[in-house]
């Protein structure tokens, strides 16, 4: 019987998304659906501050959905 040797996988790379940048958020979106897709993935509030969003996702997940965050708009620091 003859056995492989295990190949070597691939070397981890670690990529920093925007780096060094002075760029913050400052509003975002929220989406969200039920955990078991009855509903298509649905626009819950636009261009509220990431602290009322934060708010509003954790009711919506209380209530048994997945939330989704999308940035709307940089605000340069």
């Amino acid at each position: 019987m003859v056995s492989a040797s295990p190949r070597r996988l691939p070397k981890h790379e670690e990529y920093v998304i925007m780096e060094g940048s002075n760029v913050k958020w400052s509003t975002v979106s929220v989406y969200s659906m039920p955990k078991d897709r009855t509903e298509p993935l649905t626009l819950r509030a636009d261009s509220v501050t990431m602290k009322e969003g934060m708010i509003l996702a954790s009711e919506y997940e209380t209530k048994g959905h997945v939330i989704e965050l999308r940035r709307v708009s940089p605000k340069k620091s």
